[in-house]
């Protein structure tokens, strides 16, 4: 996760900031992930705009702490 963000406790974050800070990867590896279970599953913004859960990834990234990835 990228020093400079915050993680709020609540609300959505969109798609291109979890891209950006929380999990640098492409959007299809992110796609592949959800198709896989690995990652959260995102909520629709908007017409073309996906947000995940900060709750939701606040999870996914504890586990990702407790099993040392």
């Amino acid at each position: 996760m990228n020093i400079g963000f915050t993680l709020p406790e609540v609300g959505l974050i969109r798609e291109k900031t979890v891209l950006q800070y929380i999990a640098p990867v492409s959007r299809s590896t992110l796609w592949n992930w959800r198709k896989q279970g690995k990652f959260p599953a995102p909520c629709k913004m908007g017409d073309n705009t996906n947000g995940y859960r900060a709750k939701d990834l606040r999870e996914w990234l504890a586990g990702l702490e407790v099993s040392g990835a």
